[in-house]
C-alpha cells in the first residue's frame, strides 16, 4: 500500500472530503485523485503538510507500519463536521484577508518619509 492510500483510508475513516483537504493545505483540486489514478508518491513537502493538518505521524503515512496513525488520541469524538466548517471559516477569513490587502496596496498607497512613520499617499 503507498501514502496516497493510506491518505485515501484516512480521509474515509473521517468521512473528509478529499478537495476539502487539498484547498485547506494549499493543493490543486483533484491532486489526490489524479494521485490515486497514476499510482504516484507523493512528495514530503504534501507529506508534511498532510501529517500536520490530520494529525497523523509522517512514520504511518510513509511505511503504514504504526498499529494507530494518530499522533494523539483525542480526548473527545472525532467530528468531521465540525472540522470542515471550520475549514470553510478559514478560507473565507483568508480570502477576506486577501481582499483587504488588496484595498490597502491598491487603494489606500502607504509611503514612508524621512521621518520614517507611515502616513497614507494624499
Amino acid at each position: 500500500m503507498k501514502a496516497i492510500d493510506r491518505v485515501f483510508k484516512i480521509l474515509e475513516d473521517r468521512n473528509l472530503k478529499p478537495s476539502n483537504v487539498e484547498q485547506s493545505i494549499g493543493l490543486a483540486n483533484g491532486y489526490f485523485k489524479s494521485a490515486k489514478k497514476r499510482n504516484s508518491d507523493i512528495g514530503e513537502t504534501i507529506l508534511l503538510k498532510l501529517s500536520k493538518f490530520l494529525d497523523v505521524s509522517l512514520t504511518f503515512l510513509i511505511t503504514g507500519e504504526e498499529t494507530s496513525y494518530l499522533l494523539n488520541e483525542p480526548n473527545e469524538p472525532y467530528n468531521a463536521k465540525e472540522i470542515i466548517e471550520l475549514q470553510r471559516e478559514i478560507i473565507k477569513l483568508q480570502k477576506e484577508n486577501s481582499k483587504l490587502k488588496d484595498y490597502k496596496s491598491n487603494r489606500h498607497p502607504v509611503t514612508r518619509p524621512a521621518s520614517g512613520k507611515l502616513e497614507p499617499n494624499k
